[in-house]
């Protein structure tokens, strides 16, 4: 006797609604299955970009910054891979170009550097490596296909982020770390400069000045340059009372941290942020109210930190300009002279990342001593993003880079004319990226800042795409 033919009616139940046959029933649930499927691979994006962005930054270690870097990334290609699935990956962005061409030129100059591996594994002092850039790319990729209520749940993970950074720096400002009681002592703050500590010394702290949990006063001064602006104008927007007491309590926090961080380049980058708010406020019926608010909560927070703690040191440090005899601008100064070569010697493709210890012209010179003394030491960066980036990826990386930085200005200037309900978002995220760019120029994309850095940029390009949908919408409602 024959056997019976199994198809996909006769696997469905004996039952089907009424009025409908088995194939439709069998459709019903295929579509279930791929709704379902997408709902996981959005939850999935939106964990690994809130961890990338907001937790990433809270780990005291950079080399616990760079585990949960890659943790978020594996994430974030799960959700992907689900969304894909379930046929809901969205089309395609105006920076997923230049984020190719810069990844391309970064694993080419991987490919050909002189050491690979250790341009290809992320750093463990640093946090540097072609892995982490794919994971940077990546989340800036996904973040660039947020929509706006995502967009601002990233955001204010990022914001919660924000306050423990804050709490813990406000609390080292007064000499109570609770990293410590944790059992992380700071970083040395020599190594920023490459000057290696003795391997049984006690690592020393920055004196008053705070780091949070980012490992240096510096990386903090770059972090809340970020995070500030953002919050200024999620205040300036806010129309609820107990929303904006919440930001207000954010602001005081990020912006004591930034004091306390004394970082001369954050104070400069926060001059250039505010001043980027004031050219372009959020559109509201009273904007200049609110921001006597927040010039109120500014002025008593600097007043506060000048009152109860190392005031004449942290004005001094406000207040001071950069002379030739500063020993950090002449360490900067230095690398910068002897990179150069370096560069002119591979300009195409660079050396690779983490390639540039040991690699320095200069070390060993009278001018070497007279700057370091003689201090052990491991020069590993170019403390200048532009000269880090063209070192690292040669002058093709640094194009692909400074094309991602175009894309992601004249969207941010596109949001903030048309965006109508996101234009505040928007203004904050363009001043803050205008301050940490110049930040940037004594400094580099060092991971925790760097990861937010990253995820700003994506949800820019989402919220110029959010804009121009709600205007094609509105058109298309009054030609109705």
């Amino acid at each position: 006797m024959a056997e019976p033919q199994v198809t996909v009616e006769s696997m469905l139940p004996a039952s089907t609604p009424a009025g409908q046959s088995p194939v439709a029933v069998s459709k019903g649930w295929k579509s279930q299955t791929h709704t379902h499927v997408q709902s996981l691979g959005r939850v999935a994006v939106l964990v690994g970009i809130v961890a990338f962005s907001a937790l990433v930054p809270l780990m005291p270690t950079n080399d616990m910054k760079a585990d949960l870097t890659l943790l978020s990334g594996l994430v974030l290609v799960l959700g992907l891979y689900f969304l894909w699935r379930g046929g809901a990956l969205s089309s395609r962005s105006r920076l997923d170009l230049p984020l190719i061409v810069f990844i391309l030129a970064a694993s080419l100059a991987t490919v050909l550097s002189p050491r690979s591996f250790l341009s290809f594994v992320p750093s463990r002092s640093r946090g540097d490596g072609l892995l982490i850039y794919v994971v940077y790319v990546l989340m800036g990729w996904a973040a660039a296909r947020l929509r706006p209520d995502s967009a601002k749940l990233v955001l204010r993970g990022g914001l919660a982020g924000a306050i423990v950074i804050a709490a813990v720096a406000v609390g080292q400002f007064y000499g109570a770390d609770p990293l410590r009681l944790l059992g992380f002592r700071a970083v040395d703050p020599g190594v920023f400069f490459g000057i290696l500590p003795l391997p049984t010394a006690d690592l020393p702290y920055h004196g008053w000045r705070s780091f949070g949990t980012l490992g240096n006063p510096i990386f903090l001064g770059g972090y809340t340059l970020l995070v500030l602006p953002v919050i200024i104008a999620f205040v300036l927007a806010s129309d609820r009372r107990c929303a904006r007491y919440i930001l207000l309590t954010a602001l005081a926090g990020t912006y004591a941290a930034l004091l306390a961080s004394a970082s001369r380049a954050a104070f400069a980058g926060l001059v250039l942020s505010v001043g980027m708010l004031l050219v372009v406020p959020p559109r509201l019926p009273r904007p200049w109210k609110r921001l006597v608010l927040v010039a109120g909560v500014l002025a008593a927070v600097t007043a506060l930190l000048t009152l109860t703690g190392p005031g004449e040191e942290l004005m001094g440090r406000a207040r001071g300009g950069v002379s030739s005899q500063d020993g950090s601008l002449r360490m900067k100064l230095f690398v910068w002279k002897n990179i150069l070569p370096l560069i002119a010697q591979r300009p195409i493709f660079g050396w690779g990342f983490s390639n540039l210890a040991g690699r320095l012209p200069g070390i060993g010179s009278k001018e070497y001593f007279e700057i370091y003394g003689f201090a052990l030491s491991g020069i590993d960066t170019a403390h200048n993003e532009i000269l880090h980036i063209a070192f690292s990826t040669g002058l093709l990386g640094l194009a692909a880079y400074l094309w991602i930085w175009a894309v992601v200005l004249k969207a941010l200037l596109a949001a903030v004319r048309h965006s109508g309900e996101h234009r505040a978002v928007a203004a904050g995220i363009l001043a803050g990226l205008a301050g940490y760019f110049l930040w940037l120029q004594s400094a580099w994309s060092h991971i925790g800042p760097a990861n937010v850095f990253w995820t700003l940029a994506g949800i820019a390009v989402a919220l110029e795409r959010s804009g121009k949908e709600a205007a094609a919408s509105a058109v298309l409602t009054s030609q109705r």
